[in-house]
This record gives structure tokens, C-alpha cells and sequence, in this order.
């Protein structure tokens, strides 16, 4: 397949340099005002929110949630939210329903947030 796709870069387009890496969702500008606290319930710990997605905030408070693509394509991050409210940072839906599965590499807090993490 990679072989394919070199020659259809060498034939389509000879001089451009293409890079294909994947890309993990970042927090919009509104990040700088976030606000609320992050619980993770199973794990017993509370963490400032800082408006980035709750699965590297989850990381940088010591937690090791599954993961695959860190960018919303593989489901793998799957997690019940317990209460409050998350945005999802590719499609800007609010969900804010006791018991919804969202994915935590995509979905930053709005406000005060509890996840079953």
C-alpha cells in the first residue's frame, strides 16, 4: 500500500513532500477560560479542569485510560459520563446526559464534569 501511494505522490505531484501523521484533538480558544473540576470517579481523584480533552487530563493526573488514535476515529476511549457536561472538540456537540458513552480523547469539560474513569 505505502508503495502505491509513493508512486501516485511521484506521479500526481514530484515536488511536494507529503506528510501523513495523525492528529490529536486540541482544545478550541476557549480553553484558556475553562472553568470546573474534572472527578474521576472510579479512580477516587478531582483535578482542575484546563479545558483540554478529559483523556490527557485523565494522563496528567497519573490515570491510563485505554486508547488508540487519540483523535475520535477508533472508539477505543469509550467512557460513561456520570454527570455535568462535555463538548466534543471535532463536532462542537454539548452532551450533557447522565450515563452517555463519550470519547474522552475528543470530549473536553464544560464546567464541572465527573467521568467513570
Amino acid at each position: 500500500m505505502h508503495d502505491r501511494r509513493s508512486r501516485l505522490f511521484t506521479i500526481v505531484a514530484p515536488r511536494k513532500i507529503w506528510r501523513i501523521a495523525p492528529r490529536e484533538a486540541t482544545p478550541s480558544s476557549s480553553a484558556t477560560a475553562a472553568q470546573g473540576r474534572v472527578s474521576f470517579v472510579r479512580s477516587a481523584r478531582v483535578a482542575d479542569n484546563d479545558g483540554k480533552p478529559l483523556l490527557l487530563q485523565a494522563e496528567q493526573h497519573g490515570l491510563s485510560p485505554q486508547c488508540g488514535c487519540r483523535m475520535g476515529i477508533c472508539h477505543t476511549c469509550l467512557c460513561s459520563l456520570e454527570s455535568g457536561a462535555v463538548k466534543n472538540l471535532q463536532t462542537g456537540e454539548i452532551t450533557d446526559q447522565a450515563g452517555a458513552m463519550i470519547q474522552i480523547c475528543v470530549s473536553a469539560p464544560v464546567g464541572d464534569v465527573s467521568v467513570d474513569l
